[in-house]
């Protein structure tokens, strides 16, 4: 998930100076003879100094060594052509009976090396270590001859070898804070003491909370072993501590320290709470929303339990989701009944929301002015990108979403692939949504339930919002966007949309408009209401489903939608045919619709492309004869101007049919010609009157006004 970075402290071995490259690329270069070699004829003296293989480190054009003796410190240089790993050098005559040479050179003196204060450090950026130079010395030798960089050949020349290290740190910084200015470094052991490195402002959005860090480490003090204590403190807009203990793999003159996002201390970055259900975490500032990304578990058996004790002010946050990839974080987050304000989510955050992906549950919280920008893939929502078995309750939404692609939902983008059990329940949302480039499947609550999604309720929500695509695309629903082909055992109860739907369609493109769901299979949606305007221009708009195939049933529904697109329009859907046309439009497919109030003023289809390829109803566009409709009523003054051949534009009743019985249809006007108007109300009825008798419930309806409200 998160952690795709893990912090490490690694004293790798480098040598600035002395260059390190393929040893194939050097390693057929002629050696030289013993060393010191004196030359009478340039009046120079050689050494070789060698490389053992445990070294990472090899010779190339231009090194130079320093080589300190009794009388004095010359420079030695390279001699082109020599070996890699058994360098030839060149320089004046040193002369004593105690020699130091150090690498790289040239260096003023063994004793200046020696006392070089590492306390302060400078890196020029992140993941920057050209500031690191390892030096090497052979100290004290008793002789030059055969010099070899190593423990073994300095102690039988009477002398020591010594190598600076090197710290290189991954750090996955605590997701509270914002920005680092500098670090520093101490041990459980003293003699390694305390070291600063001074960074670039780093700001954390822009590293991804990491920071690679390099620190060089002094041949003076003894090198990190195995259970040291490392510290390492973080300054910046706020300050953080954490401590690792060495392992093997990780000491010696490379060392190498990772520290993940999680347990960092300081001010603000301390949850009160274990995480449990018995003791949640308490989030009670923006500080503690931004900690809860270093606290979820990857994988965990029980979620991850989090409490919000106050309203929070997100005003001038840059917010990333909880969880940005398609892994599993348990969650279990109650709003308590606050309030989390001015949340924003933009730039190319994945699943751009609150929590991204989310598997547990969110409830009793209410997200007010969000502002949610989606350009990157995966769904996009206030409250989620995407859930997989996710419960949200009681989640409330009020902002706009601006999004570029596909999957958005006021609430939630989308329901994962697969997925089985999760429930949307009493959840609103109240703002706009926008999709000047998106495609398919975007909704007020959810955008989609993607394929192979089983067991999914959507129940008691609202939305009050405008949605606008910006292209000829479709699929878009004031509830659900849509429900893919395969899902089984979905329902949406006792949930209303009010608002405008359009598209900028044109010719054929854009279909699957509607108040409730826009593309569905396999649904049942009840006790379920619109009101608005929808308008495009192409095919399979309703008032509460747009275009729906099979096993599909609509029951005790009521829309006033004013409706308008190329044809396939109906007050309560807009086709039920699964693309039929006459020669099998006797094929049963299982949609039903009961007991439906279509009390729409006006619905309009009248693009001239030739009456016999158009099909629009009351109640549902275009069906199949056996389908099953029951019970369904329209409002009777309804102005349905649909059609420029009159014959086609008129409404008349038809009775109810079943499976068994074909749908009555006055004449054979046209291949595509399969309308069902139900029956018209009687004159000086209210809908309210219309839904009392056809026995809607009064527990969940209130019929006490002339158009039936949700309770």
């Amino acid at each position: 998930m998160k952690y795709r970075y893990l912090i490490c402290l690694a004293l790798a071995v480098a040598a600035i100076a002395c260059t390190k490259q393929p040893k194939e690329q050097l390693i057929d270069m002629p050696e030289f003879g013993p060393n010191p070699v004196p030359s009478p004829e340039d009046g120079y003296s050689y050494l070789t100094l060698s490389i053992p293989a445990s070294e990472d480190l090899l010779w190339k054009d231009g090194d130079r060594i320093c080589v300190e003796g009794s009388a004095g410190t010359e420079t030695y240089t390279l001699v082109p052509g020599s070996s890699a790993v058994k360098g030839t050098f060149r320089g004046n005559a040193v002369t004593g009976t105690s020699f130091n040479i150090i690498v790289p050179g040239p260096q003023d003196s063994f004793a200046a090396v020696d006392g070089k204060d590492y306390s302060q450090q400078t890196q020029a950026a992140n993941a920057d270590d050209t500031h690191i130079v390892t030096l090497y010395a052979l100290n004290g030798v008793n002789t030059l001859e055969g010099a070899t960089l190593s423990t073994e050949w300095a102690s039988a020349n009477g002398g020591k070898f010594l190598k600076t290290g090197r710290m290189t740190m991954d750090i996955q910084v605590p997701s509270a804070i914002t920005k680092v200015s500098s670090l520093q470094v101490s041990s459980s052991v003293a003699a390694f003491g305390t070291y600063t490195l001074t960074l670039p402002e780093l700001k954390m959005a822009d590293t991804g909370h990491y920071i690679k860090a390099f620190l060089n480490l002094p041949w003076s003090i003894p090198a990190p072993a195995a259970g040291d204590v490392i510290t390492i403190t973080l300054n910046g807009d706020k300050t953080a501590t954490k401590s690792t203990t060495l392992a093997d793999e990780n000491t010696g003159a490379a060392v190498s320290v990772s520290l993940n996002g999680k347990e960092w201390t300081g001010e603000g970055l301390v949850m009160a709470g274990e995480g449990t259900s018995e003791s949640p975490y308490l989030v009670n500032s923006s500080d503690d929303l931004f900690n809860m990304k270093d606290v979820l578990v990857e994988n965990a058996q029980s979620p991850v339990y989090f409490l919000l004790t106050a309203n929070i002010d997100m005003k001038e946050m840059a917010w990333t989701p909880l969880v940005t990839e398609e892994k599993v974080f348990p969650i279990d987050f109650d709003g308590g009944g606050h309030t989390i304000s001015n949340l924003t989510v933009g730039g190319d955050a994945a699943f751009p929301s609150f929590a991204g992906v989310v598997t547990g549950s969110i409830h009793d919280v209410t997200f007010e002015n969000a502002v949610i920008t989606g350009s990157a893939s995966g769904g996009t929502g206030i409250v989620a990108g995407q859930g997989s078995k996710v419960t949200l309750k009681n989640c409330h939404a009020t902002g706009t979403i601006s999004s570029a692609v596909t999957l958005t939902g006021g609430i939630i983008g989308c329901i994962a692939l697969g997925d089985d059990g999760s429930v949307i329940e009493n959840c609103s949302f109240k703002g706009s949504i926008d999709l000047p480039a998106a495609g398919d499947y975007n909704g007020g609550i959810v955008g989609a339930l993607r394929k192979g999604a089983k067991n999914i309720l959507i129940s008691g929500c609202s939305v009050e919002a405008d949605i606008t695509s910006g292209t000829s695309k479709g699929y878009i629903g004031g509830i659900l966007g849509a429900n893919w082909n395969g899902n089984s055992n979905v329902t949406i109860e006792k949930c209303s949309y009010k608002g405008t739907i359009k598209t900028a369609a044109s010719g054929n493109g854009g279909s699957g408009l509607a108040g409730i769901c826009g593309y569905t299979q396999a649904i049942t949606i009840r006790n379920c209401r619109s009101e608005g305007t929808i308008t495009q221009c192409n095919y399979g708009i309703g008032g509460i489903a747009g275009t729906v195939f099979q096993d599909c049933t609509i029951e005790n529904c009521f829309s006033s939608m004013t409706l308008y697109s190329r044809h396939g329009t109906g007050g309560i859907a807009g086709r039920a045919d699964n693309n039929a046309n006459a020669s099998d439009a006797t094929t049963g497919y299982n949609d039903k619709f009961i007991k439906c109030i279509a009390w729409n003023t006006s619905i309009g289809s009248r693009l001239g492309i030739g009456a016999s390829n158009l099909s629009d109803g009351a109640i549902v566009g275009k069906c199949v004869s056996k389908n099953i409709h029951q019970g369904c009523v329209r409002r009777p003054d309804m102005l349905f101007d649909c059609y420029t051949d009159a014959q086609y534009n008129t409404l008349f009743d038809q009775a109810d049919n079943d499976a068994s019985g074909a749908m009555q249809i006055p004449t054979s006007l046209g291949q595509y010609y399969w309308p069902y108007h139900g029956t018209a109300a009687a004159a000086g009825k209210t809908a309210s009157d219309v839904a009392r008798d056809l026995g809607w419930d009064t527990s969940i309806w209130d019929l006490s006004g002339s158009t039936p409200v949700l309770k």
